[in-house]
């Protein structure tokens, strides 16, 4: 059976456990709606539609029922938000819009679905940004203060995603330097923030992923997944002044 591409969303998880790879599911969050139709309404792409049923009593109907289903079906393909979400969604492209620096650094072929080997293994991605001299990546962030972002970054795998599809294009046969972040706050004022990756965060991040590619080559060709480790794990105190904080999750025990 032919192995399906390697995508950035997946791969990322290997940092976690190979486990998690294998078992990745994707569930939609109210946030990544929202994401998503940000992209679409500063890049184009995926459809973006309303729904605005509201019942009897003037309060909104749950997206869910018959009357969904068929709201759903006669919008096939299209990213459907509530109001609420709408406007938020289109306060954050507008922030992005009005930004020059973003709107450079998001200057040319834009959402691009894009396909190359490493080695013998396929992969592919879709591409935000492909500019003259980089690609560029648009990412509603809960922070895009230059001295909060990297840490933000670094968590979310944002730093090698970007060197990934960098290096995907080079195997491809095209050669660029630069990748950037466009990072907007998704409460206002919107603050947006271009940033691009140094040299050395460049090297960093393409070790970084090019460790997780390697260990899944080889648990693809074992058919191995192990979990976080294999061994008894010997669980100590990193010092004798911790403070424990027993609060929710002891009930969960």
């Amino acid at each position: 059976m032919a192995l399906e591409p390697v995508r950035f969303s997946r791969l990322k998880l290997m940092a976690r456990s190979p486990l998690h790879y294998a078992a990745a599911t994707v569930e939609e969050t109210m946030a990544m709606e929202v994401g998503s139709a940000v992209h679409s309404l500063v890049l184009g792409g995926q459809r973006v539609t309303i729904w605005d049923k509201v019942s009897d009593k003037g309060n909104p109907c749950p997206r869910r029922g018959k009357d969904y289903e068929a709201f759903e079906a006669d919008n096939h393909g299209a990213l459907i938000l509530t109001p609420g979400e709408y406007d938020s969604a289109t306060a954050i492209a507008n922030a992005v819009k009005a930004n020059r620096l973003a709107m450079k650094a998001l200057d040319g072929d834009l959402e691009q679905e894009c396909t190359w080997r490493f080695g013998k293994r396929q992969c592919a991605g879709r591409m935000d940004a492909i500019a003259f001299d980089g690609v560029t990546e648009l990412k509603v962030s809960n922070t895009a203060d230059p001295a909060r972002f990297i840490w933000h970054a670094l968590k979310m795998g944002w730093l090698s995603q970007g060197v990934w599809y960098l290096d995907g294009l080079a195997a491809g046969g095209r050669l660029l330097e630069h990748v950037r972040i466009v990072a907007v706050e998704p409460k206002p004022p919107y603050a947006v923030t271009v940033f691009r990756l140094s040299a050395n965060t460049i090297d960093q991040a393409r070790r970084t992923y090019r460790g997780w590619f390697e260990r899944l080559l080889v648990c693809e060709r074992n058919d191995e997944w192990p979990p976080y480790a294999q061994s008894e794990v010997e669980l100590d105190v990193p010092d004798n002044d911790v403070q424990l904080d027993f609060g929710d999750d002891e009930a969960a025990a």
